[in-house]
Protein backbone atom coordinates (compact mmCIF):
# COMPACT_ATOMS: atom_id res chain seq x y z
CA UNK A 1 0.00 0.00 0.00
CA UNK A 2 1.20 3.31 -0.92
CA UNK A 3 -0.69 5.84 1.56
CA UNK A 4 -0.56 9.51 2.35
CA UNK A 5 1.00 10.05 6.11
CA UNK A 6 -1.47 12.50 8.11
CA UNK A 7 0.46 15.41 9.54
CA UNK A 8 -2.24 17.23 10.92
CA UNK A 9 -3.33 17.71 14.09
CA UNK A 10 -7.02 16.97 15.12
CA UNK A 11 -8.11 20.62 15.42
CA UNK A 12 -6.45 21.88 11.86
CA UNK A 13 -8.93 23.65 9.78
CA UNK A 14 -10.24 21.10 6.72
CA UNK A 15 -12.70 23.19 4.98
CA UNK A 16 -12.86 22.10 0.86
CA UNK A 17 -10.90 24.97 -0.15
CA UNK A 18 -8.15 23.76 2.43
CA UNK A 19 -8.09 20.50 1.35
CA UNK A 20 -7.90 21.31 -2.46
CA UNK A 21 -4.83 23.52 -1.41
CA UNK A 22 -2.95 20.62 0.34
CA UNK A 23 -4.44 18.52 -2.70
CA UNK A 24 -2.72 20.77 -5.40
CA UNK A 25 0.60 20.92 -3.14
CA UNK A 26 1.12 17.16 -3.25
CA UNK A 27 -0.36 17.18 -6.89
CA UNK A 28 2.83 19.57 -7.86
CA UNK A 29 4.87 17.35 -5.33
CA UNK A 30 4.61 14.28 -7.42
CA UNK A 31 4.49 15.59 -10.74
CA UNK A 32 8.49 16.80 -9.51
CA UNK A 33 9.51 13.20 -9.14
CA UNK A 34 7.34 12.17 -12.30
CA UNK A 35 9.51 14.69 -14.35
CA UNK A 36 12.96 13.17 -13.52
CA UNK A 37 11.47 9.67 -14.62
CA UNK A 38 12.15 8.90 -18.68
CA UNK A 39 8.32 7.83 -19.13
CA UNK A 40 6.80 10.86 -18.16
CA UNK A 41 9.86 13.24 -20.05
CA UNK A 42 8.13 14.96 -22.65
CA UNK A 43 4.59 13.72 -21.86
CA UNK A 44 1.34 14.71 -20.60
CA UNK A 45 1.16 15.30 -17.16
CA UNK A 46 -1.21 12.42 -16.12
CA UNK A 47 -2.90 11.91 -12.85
CA UNK A 48 -0.53 9.00 -12.10
CA UNK A 49 2.14 8.69 -9.42
CA UNK A 50 5.11 7.18 -9.33
CA UNK A 51 4.77 3.25 -8.21
CA UNK A 52 6.85 2.06 -5.18
CA UNK A 53 10.06 1.28 -5.88
CA UNK A 54 9.83 -2.32 -4.28
CA UNK A 55 6.70 -3.19 -6.91
CA UNK A 56 7.52 -4.45 -10.42
CA UNK A 57 4.82 -6.47 -12.82
CA UNK A 58 6.22 -9.40 -13.92
CA UNK A 59 4.01 -10.24 -17.16
CA UNK A 60 2.24 -13.99 -18.66
CA UNK A 61 3.99 -13.51 -21.74
CA UNK A 62 2.03 -15.92 -24.06
CA UNK A 63 4.27 -15.70 -27.45
CA UNK A 64 7.86 -17.21 -27.45
CA UNK A 65 9.12 -13.39 -27.49
CA UNK A 66 8.24 -12.84 -24.27
CA UNK A 67 5.17 -10.39 -24.94
CA UNK A 68 1.85 -10.60 -25.04
CA UNK A 69 -1.11 -10.04 -27.63
CA UNK A 70 -4.89 -10.65 -28.20
CA UNK A 71 -7.52 -11.05 -25.92
CA UNK A 72 -6.23 -14.12 -24.38
CA UNK A 73 -2.73 -12.25 -23.18
CA UNK A 74 -3.97 -8.30 -22.58
CA UNK A 75 -6.69 -9.75 -19.98
CA UNK A 76 -4.79 -12.03 -18.06
CA UNK A 77 -1.82 -9.80 -17.49
CA UNK A 78 -4.34 -6.92 -17.05
CA UNK A 79 -5.75 -8.55 -14.54
CA UNK A 80 -2.77 -9.67 -12.89
CA UNK A 81 -1.79 -5.82 -12.69
CA UNK A 82 -5.39 -5.20 -11.40
CA UNK A 83 -4.96 -7.64 -8.48
CA UNK A 84 -1.20 -6.86 -7.57
CA UNK A 85 -1.64 -2.73 -7.90
CA UNK A 86 -0.61 -0.82 -4.85
CA UNK A 87 -3.40 1.14 -3.59
CA UNK A 88 -2.86 4.60 -2.92
CA UNK A 89 -5.17 6.61 -0.54
CA UNK A 90 -4.94 10.28 0.54
CA UNK A 91 -7.72 10.95 3.29
CA UNK A 92 -7.89 14.30 2.33
CA UNK A 93 -9.31 13.55 -1.27
CA UNK A 94 -12.82 12.39 -2.28
CA UNK A 95 -11.78 9.92 -3.70
CA UNK A 96 -9.46 6.73 -3.67
CA UNK A 97 -6.84 5.83 -5.63
CA UNK A 98 -4.48 6.53 -8.48
CA UNK A 99 -2.96 4.53 -11.52
CA UNK A 100 0.32 3.84 -11.04
CA UNK A 101 1.39 2.07 -14.79
CA UNK A 102 0.75 1.88 -18.14
CA UNK A 103 0.86 -1.27 -20.12
CA UNK A 104 1.79 0.11 -23.05
CA UNK A 105 4.82 1.29 -21.07
CA UNK A 106 6.28 -2.55 -19.86
CA UNK A 107 7.62 -3.03 -23.42
CA UNK A 108 10.03 0.52 -22.91
CA UNK A 109 11.85 -1.86 -20.40
CA UNK A 110 12.38 -4.82 -23.25
CA UNK A 111 15.14 -5.07 -25.72
CA UNK A 112 12.90 -5.24 -28.83
CA UNK A 113 10.37 -1.88 -28.37
CA UNK A 114 8.47 -3.23 -30.86
CA UNK A 115 7.01 -5.77 -28.87
CA UNK A 116 3.48 -3.76 -28.86
CA UNK A 117 2.51 -4.95 -32.20
CA UNK A 118 2.39 -8.87 -33.17
CA UNK A 119 4.99 -9.86 -35.25
CA UNK A 120 2.64 -12.98 -36.28
CA UNK A 121 0.72 -10.45 -38.66
CA UNK A 122 4.14 -8.24 -40.51
CA UNK A 123 3.04 -5.77 -42.97
CA UNK A 124 6.76 -5.76 -44.30
CA UNK A 125 5.28 -4.99 -47.69
CA UNK A 126 3.41 -1.47 -46.64
CA UNK A 127 6.99 -0.13 -45.11
CA UNK A 128 8.48 0.87 -48.19
CA UNK A 129 5.58 3.86 -49.06
CA UNK A 130 4.83 4.29 -45.43
CA UNK A 131 8.42 5.80 -44.91
CA UNK A 132 8.60 7.06 -48.93
CA UNK A 133 5.42 9.79 -47.98
CA UNK A 134 6.28 9.80 -44.04
CA UNK A 135 2.92 7.57 -42.96
CA UNK A 136 2.66 7.24 -39.03
CA UNK A 137 0.28 4.10 -40.06
CA UNK A 138 -1.02 3.54 -36.63
CA UNK A 139 -0.64 0.31 -36.86
CA UNK A 140 0.36 -0.79 -33.01
CA UNK A 141 -1.15 2.07 -31.25
CA UNK A 142 -3.11 2.60 -28.50
CA UNK A 143 -6.60 3.71 -27.82
CA UNK A 144 -7.78 7.25 -29.16
CA UNK A 145 -11.12 6.69 -29.21
CA UNK A 146 -14.55 7.61 -27.21
CA UNK A 147 -16.42 5.07 -25.31
CA UNK A 148 -19.82 5.90 -23.83
CA UNK A 149 -19.31 6.55 -20.33
CA UNK A 150 -23.06 6.54 -19.60
CA UNK A 151 -22.95 2.76 -20.77
CA UNK A 152 -21.35 2.36 -17.72
CA UNK A 153 -22.59 4.67 -15.08
CA UNK A 154 -26.00 3.35 -15.90
CA UNK A 155 -25.14 -0.54 -15.21
CA UNK A 156 -22.19 -0.53 -13.10
CA UNK A 157 -19.65 -3.25 -13.22
CA UNK A 158 -22.15 -6.05 -12.76
CA UNK A 159 -24.49 -4.81 -15.13
CA UNK A 160 -21.84 -5.09 -17.21
CA UNK A 161 -21.00 -8.54 -16.04
CA UNK A 162 -24.91 -9.41 -16.57
CA UNK A 163 -24.78 -8.10 -20.14
CA UNK A 164 -21.93 -10.04 -21.13
CA UNK A 165 -23.22 -12.90 -20.06
CA UNK A 166 -26.62 -12.11 -21.53
CA UNK A 167 -24.41 -12.09 -25.16
CA UNK A 168 -21.98 -14.77 -24.41
CA UNK A 169 -25.60 -16.94 -24.80
CA UNK A 170 -26.74 -15.42 -27.54
CA UNK A 171 -22.80 -16.04 -29.33
CA UNK A 172 -20.93 -18.73 -28.41
CA UNK A 173 -18.53 -18.76 -31.11
CA UNK A 174 -17.18 -15.37 -29.61
CA UNK A 175 -16.56 -17.21 -26.08
CA UNK A 176 -12.63 -16.05 -26.30
CA UNK A 177 -14.05 -12.04 -26.08
CA UNK A 178 -16.47 -12.37 -23.52
CA UNK A 179 -13.80 -14.31 -21.36
CA UNK A 180 -11.48 -11.41 -22.09
CA UNK A 181 -14.14 -8.97 -21.25
CA UNK A 182 -15.37 -10.45 -17.70
CA UNK A 183 -11.66 -10.78 -16.60
CA UNK A 184 -11.17 -6.90 -17.08
CA UNK A 185 -14.19 -6.18 -15.29
CA UNK A 186 -13.24 -8.69 -12.42
CA UNK A 187 -9.38 -7.00 -12.32
CA UNK A 188 -11.27 -3.83 -11.76
CA UNK A 189 -13.15 -5.23 -9.33
CA UNK A 190 -10.63 -6.38 -7.21
CA UNK A 191 -8.93 -3.26 -7.00
CA UNK A 192 -11.93 -1.38 -5.42
CA UNK A 193 -12.28 -4.27 -3.02
CA UNK A 194 -8.88 -3.94 -2.04
CA UNK A 195 -9.17 -0.12 -2.11
CA UNK A 196 -12.23 -0.48 0.25
CA UNK A 197 -10.06 -2.84 2.99
CA UNK A 198 -7.46 -0.10 3.08
CA UNK A 199 -10.15 2.94 3.88
CA UNK A 200 -11.56 1.59 6.61
CA UNK A 201 -7.77 0.13 7.89
CA UNK A 202 -7.35 3.88 7.81
CA UNK A 203 -9.98 5.29 9.36
CA UNK A 204 -9.65 3.36 12.39
CA UNK A 205 -5.64 4.92 13.32
CA UNK A 206 -7.09 8.54 11.27
CA UNK A 207 -7.04 10.82 14.47
CA UNK A 208 -8.88 14.16 12.50
CA UNK A 209 -12.52 13.97 12.47
CA UNK A 210 -13.12 15.33 9.23
CA UNK A 211 -10.72 12.92 7.91
CA UNK A 212 -11.87 9.53 9.62
CA UNK A 213 -15.12 10.20 8.10
CA UNK A 214 -13.46 10.91 4.83
CA UNK A 215 -12.18 7.49 4.59
CA UNK A 216 -15.31 6.07 6.15
CA UNK A 217 -17.33 7.45 3.34
CA UNK A 218 -14.77 6.57 0.74
CA UNK A 219 -15.26 2.88 1.54
CA UNK A 220 -18.98 2.71 1.18
CA UNK A 221 -19.03 4.81 -1.88
CA UNK A 222 -17.08 2.37 -3.19
CA UNK A 223 -18.98 -0.61 -1.73
CA UNK A 224 -21.86 0.94 -3.50
CA UNK A 225 -20.50 1.12 -6.77
CA UNK A 226 -18.73 -2.39 -6.47
CA UNK A 227 -21.12 -4.47 -8.56
CA UNK A 228 -24.47 -1.79 -8.13
CA UNK A 229 -24.45 1.52 -10.80
CA UNK A 230 -23.82 4.66 -8.89
CA UNK A 231 -26.58 6.52 -7.71
CA UNK A 232 -25.24 9.80 -6.16
CA UNK A 233 -22.69 12.42 -7.78
CA UNK A 234 -20.20 11.23 -5.45
CA UNK A 235 -20.67 7.95 -6.41
CA UNK A 236 -20.90 8.35 -9.91
CA UNK A 237 -17.53 10.46 -10.21
CA UNK A 238 -15.79 7.62 -7.92
CA UNK A 239 -17.09 5.40 -10.69
CA UNK A 240 -15.54 7.93 -13.43
CA UNK A 241 -12.23 7.79 -11.34
CA UNK A 242 -11.98 4.08 -11.33
CA UNK A 243 -12.71 3.49 -15.15
CA UNK A 244 -9.87 6.32 -16.09
CA UNK A 245 -7.33 5.00 -14.07
CA UNK A 246 -8.33 1.39 -15.20
CA UNK A 247 -8.31 2.61 -18.78
CA UNK A 248 -4.99 4.75 -18.53
CA UNK A 249 -3.33 1.24 -17.31
CA UNK A 250 -4.49 -0.92 -20.15
CA UNK A 251 -3.73 1.52 -23.01
CA UNK A 252 -2.86 5.03 -22.06
CA UNK A 253 -6.76 5.76 -22.76
CA UNK A 254 -7.46 9.49 -21.80
CA UNK A 255 -11.06 10.00 -24.01
CA UNK A 256 -13.78 11.40 -21.50
CA UNK A 257 -17.06 12.62 -22.03
CA UNK A 258 -19.67 15.89 -21.75
CA UNK A 259 -18.82 16.53 -18.25
CA UNK A 260 -21.74 18.96 -17.90
CA UNK A 261 -24.40 16.83 -19.24
CA UNK A 262 -23.20 13.41 -17.37
CA UNK A 263 -22.96 15.00 -14.23
CA UNK A 264 -25.70 17.38 -13.93
CA UNK A 265 -28.04 14.53 -13.55
CA UNK A 266 -26.81 13.28 -10.65
CA UNK A 267 -25.89 16.53 -8.63
CA UNK A 268 -29.62 17.75 -9.45
CA UNK A 269 -30.86 14.58 -7.99
CA UNK A 270 -28.46 15.19 -5.04
CA UNK A 271 -29.46 18.47 -4.23
CA UNK A 272 -33.67 17.42 -4.88
CA UNK A 273 -32.64 14.70 -1.95
CA UNK A 274 -30.36 17.77 -0.12
CA UNK A 275 -27.50 14.92 -0.28
CA UNK A 276 -25.44 17.63 -1.94
CA UNK A 277 -24.27 21.16 -1.26
CA UNK A 278 -22.82 23.17 -3.96
CA UNK A 279 -19.62 23.76 -2.61
CA UNK A 280 -19.11 20.23 -2.01
CA UNK A 281 -19.98 19.45 -5.58
CA UNK A 282 -17.52 21.90 -6.26
CA UNK A 283 -14.86 19.75 -4.16
CA UNK A 284 -15.86 16.45 -6.09
CA UNK A 285 -15.21 17.91 -9.55
CA UNK A 286 -11.73 19.53 -8.49
CA UNK A 287 -10.91 15.76 -7.11
CA UNK A 288 -12.34 14.02 -10.14
CA UNK A 289 -10.12 16.97 -12.42
CA UNK A 290 -7.24 15.75 -9.69
CA UNK A 291 -7.39 12.31 -10.23
CA UNK A 292 -6.66 12.14 -13.87
CA UNK A 293 -6.84 15.13 -16.50
CA UNK A 294 -8.96 13.16 -19.27
CA UNK A 295 -10.59 15.00 -21.75
CA UNK A 296 -14.13 16.54 -20.74
CA UNK A 297 -15.90 18.57 -23.25
CA UNK A 298 -18.77 21.12 -21.51
CA UNK A 299 -21.05 23.44 -23.54
CA UNK A 300 -22.41 22.84 -26.90
CA UNK A 301 -25.80 21.52 -27.82
CA UNK A 302 -27.86 18.37 -27.64
CA UNK A 303 -29.03 16.58 -30.60
CA UNK A 304 -31.56 18.94 -31.21
CA UNK A 305 -29.66 21.97 -30.75
CA UNK A 306 -30.71 23.04 -27.12
CA UNK A 307 -28.00 24.30 -25.43
CA UNK A 308 -26.07 22.00 -22.64
CA UNK A 309 -24.84 25.28 -20.46
CA UNK A 310 -26.26 25.38 -17.40
CA UNK A 311 -25.03 26.90 -13.38
CA UNK A 312 -23.23 22.84 -13.77
CA UNK A 313 -21.29 24.12 -16.47
CA UNK A 314 -19.83 27.21 -14.45
CA UNK A 315 -19.15 24.90 -11.42
CA UNK A 316 -17.17 22.85 -13.79
CA UNK A 317 -14.77 26.09 -13.99
CA UNK A 318 -14.95 26.84 -10.82
CA UNK A 319 -13.24 23.10 -9.18
CA UNK A 320 -10.55 23.81 -11.88
CA UNK A 321 -10.01 27.13 -11.19
CA UNK A 322 -9.89 25.74 -7.62
CA UNK A 323 -7.69 23.13 -8.41
CA UNK A 324 -5.65 25.21 -10.59
CA UNK A 325 -3.84 22.72 -12.46
CA UNK A 326 -3.46 20.40 -15.46
CA UNK A 327 -7.05 19.69 -16.96
CA UNK A 328 -7.69 18.87 -20.27
CA UNK A 329 -11.22 20.47 -20.41
CA UNK A 330 -12.46 21.86 -24.14
CA UNK A 331 -15.87 24.74 -24.22
CA UNK A 332 -17.80 23.93 -27.13
CA UNK A 333 -18.67 27.22 -28.74
CA UNK A 334 -21.68 27.77 -30.71
CA UNK A 335 -23.23 30.65 -32.55
CA UNK A 336 -25.82 31.27 -29.33
CA UNK A 337 -23.12 30.69 -26.62
CA UNK A 338 -24.39 32.85 -23.46
CA UNK A 339 -21.52 34.90 -23.73
CA UNK A 340 -21.26 35.62 -19.78
CA UNK A 341 -19.98 31.66 -19.52
CA UNK A 342 -17.47 32.11 -22.76
CA UNK A 343 -16.07 35.00 -21.05
CA UNK A 344 -15.53 33.56 -17.96
CA UNK A 345 -13.80 30.89 -19.37
CA UNK A 346 -11.31 32.67 -21.15
CA UNK A 347 -11.10 35.00 -18.42
CA UNK A 348 -9.86 31.45 -16.51
CA UNK A 349 -7.50 30.66 -19.18
CA UNK A 350 -5.58 34.04 -19.00
CA UNK A 351 -5.71 33.55 -15.29
CA UNK A 352 -4.43 30.43 -14.58
CA UNK A 353 -2.02 30.10 -17.67
CA UNK A 354 -2.51 26.45 -17.51
CA UNK A 355 -3.54 25.76 -20.78
CA UNK A 356 -7.42 25.60 -19.94
CA UNK A 357 -9.93 25.82 -21.58
CA UNK A 358 -10.20 24.76 -25.09
CA UNK A 359 -12.05 26.11 -27.47
CA UNK A 360 -13.55 24.35 -30.51
CA UNK A 361 -16.56 25.74 -32.77
CA UNK A 362 -19.04 24.40 -33.40
CA UNK A 363 -20.40 25.25 -36.57
CA UNK A 364 -17.03 24.23 -38.21
CA UNK A 365 -16.93 21.07 -37.11
CA UNK A 366 -20.71 19.98 -37.56
CA UNK A 367 -20.61 21.03 -41.44
CA UNK A 368 -17.15 19.54 -41.92
CA UNK A 369 -18.71 16.21 -40.99
CA UNK A 370 -22.21 16.39 -42.67
CA UNK A 371 -20.25 16.98 -45.81
CA UNK A 372 -19.65 13.43 -45.33
CA UNK A 373 -23.09 12.54 -45.67
CA UNK A 374 -24.17 12.39 -41.77
CA UNK A 375 -27.21 14.87 -40.12
CA UNK A 376 -26.63 17.44 -38.36
CA UNK A 377 -28.25 15.68 -35.14
CA UNK A 378 -25.44 13.87 -34.92
CA UNK A 379 -22.85 16.03 -35.90
CA UNK A 380 -23.95 17.49 -32.76
CA UNK A 381 -22.76 14.74 -31.00
CA UNK A 382 -19.52 14.27 -32.13
CA UNK A 383 -17.62 15.75 -28.98
CA UNK A 384 -14.25 17.03 -27.44
CA UNK A 385 -12.51 13.74 -26.10
CA UNK A 386 -8.89 14.50 -27.23
CA UNK A 387 -5.78 16.40 -27.79
CA UNK A 388 -7.00 17.93 -31.14
CA UNK A 389 -9.55 15.16 -32.11
CA UNK A 390 -13.52 15.25 -31.98
CA UNK A 391 -15.47 11.48 -31.39
CA UNK A 392 -19.20 9.74 -30.81
CA UNK A 393 -19.19 8.46 -28.08
CA UNK A 394 -19.68 4.89 -28.19
CA UNK A 395 -20.43 4.90 -31.86
CA UNK A 396 -16.80 6.16 -33.50
CA UNK A 397 -14.36 3.87 -32.83
CA UNK A 398 -11.17 4.56 -34.83
CA UNK A 399 -7.40 5.87 -34.28
CA UNK A 400 -7.87 9.30 -34.66
CA UNK A 401 -4.32 11.56 -34.55
CA UNK A 402 -2.46 8.03 -34.21
CA UNK A 403 -2.89 7.91 -38.17
CA UNK A 404 -1.17 10.57 -40.15
CA UNK A 405 0.47 11.37 -43.66
CA UNK A 406 2.35 13.81 -44.18
CA UNK A 407 1.81 16.32 -46.58
CA UNK A 408 4.73 18.07 -47.27
CA UNK A 409 6.83 14.80 -47.37
CA UNK A 410 4.19 14.08 -50.53
CA UNK A 411 4.97 17.44 -51.89
CA UNK A 412 8.96 16.76 -51.80
CA UNK A 413 8.17 13.24 -53.43
CA UNK A 414 6.21 14.96 -56.21
CA UNK A 415 8.65 17.86 -56.76
CA UNK A 416 11.40 14.99 -56.83
CA UNK A 417 9.85 13.30 -59.38
CA UNK A 418 9.36 16.39 -61.74
CA UNK A 419 12.86 17.76 -61.21
CA UNK A 420 14.32 14.29 -62.16
CA UNK A 421 13.52 14.83 -65.74
CA UNK A 422 14.61 17.77 -68.06
CA UNK A 423 11.14 19.15 -68.42
CA UNK A 424 9.01 20.96 -69.22
CA UNK A 425 8.34 22.14 -65.48
CA UNK A 426 4.97 23.13 -64.58
CA UNK A 427 2.67 24.38 -61.93
CA UNK A 428 -0.11 22.19 -63.32
CA UNK A 429 2.58 19.13 -63.98
CA UNK A 430 3.32 18.98 -60.08
CA UNK A 431 -0.22 19.71 -58.85
CA UNK A 432 -1.12 16.58 -61.10
CA UNK A 433 2.04 14.41 -59.37
CA UNK A 434 1.45 15.71 -56.04
CA UNK A 435 -2.61 14.31 -56.54
CA UNK A 436 -1.36 11.08 -57.81
CA UNK A 437 1.29 10.43 -54.60
CA UNK A 438 -1.20 11.70 -52.11
CA UNK A 439 -3.76 9.03 -53.54
CA UNK A 440 -1.06 6.74 -53.14
CA UNK A 441 -0.23 7.60 -49.74
CA UNK A 442 -4.08 7.13 -48.91
CA UNK A 443 -4.04 3.77 -50.20
CA UNK A 444 -1.30 2.43 -48.81
CA UNK A 445 -2.59 3.90 -45.51
CA UNK A 446 -5.63 2.10 -45.79
CA UNK A 447 -4.20 -0.90 -46.20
Amino acid sequence: MVNRINIFQPDAPMSYDDRIKILKERKLEETRVKSTMKVYQDGDDYGSIPAPETYQFHCIPNHENGSWYGYDGWSKNFYKLMTEHPVYIDPVDAFTCRWMFSMIWFDEKSPDKGLNWNPNFPYDDLKPEQELYGIISGIGSDAHFGGDYRIGLSLGWGGILEKLAFYRKKHPEHAEFYDAEELVVHGVQNWISHAIEESERLARVERHPVLRENLLQMAQVNRNILNGAPKTMREACQWVCWFNMASRTYNRDGAGFQLDEVLKQYYDADMKEGRITRDEAIFYIACLLLNDPHYYQIGGTNENGDPLLSEFSYMVLEGADKLDSACNITVRVDENIDRKFLNKAVDYLFKNKNGWPRFSGDEALNRGFMRLGYPESLARQRIAVGCHWMSLPGMEYCLNDCVKINSAKVFEVAMDEMMSHKGPYSTQLLWDLYQRHMARAVEVTAE
